[in-house]
């Protein structure tokens, strides 16, 4: 029974090679939506960046199965930066929230789930 089981979670594990990630910008002026695809596996630190863009609001969001990004400007200023590494498992999704300091009614999220 034990053998069964772990070949279940492996065979599980090993057909999800990839994430999907949807990015939401909300702002007084403009509300953006982009998703793309990130991989479970980085090499190293090279985390694959997406750019998501409105009229005026820029992110840059890095994603894989450990690590999570924003980068977010507005006309080229920036508003928030957040990194978060994620220890546990990558089976759960996961959400990363940034905000506007000047206005907490903007924000800028990144959802990440295995496909």
């Amino acid at each position: 029974m034990k053998i069964l089981i772990f070949a279940a979670v492996l065979i599980t594990s090993l057909s999800v090679q990839a994430l999907e990630c949807n990015v939401i910008i909300v702002t007084d002026q403009e509300v953006v939506e982009g998703s793309f695809e990130a991989p479970i596996k980085s090499q190293g630190h090279n985390v694959p960046e997406q750019t998501v863009e409105g009229k005026i609001n820029k992110v840059s969001a890095m994603a894989d199965g450990k690590w999570l990004g924003i980068s977010w400007s507005q006309n080229e200023e920036l508003i928030a930066e957040s990194i978060n590494l994620i220890r546990d498992s990558i089976s759960q999704p996961r959400v990363l929230i940034v905000y506007n300091p000047k206005n907490v009614d903007e924000q800028v999220s990144i959802d990440c789930a295995q496909k």
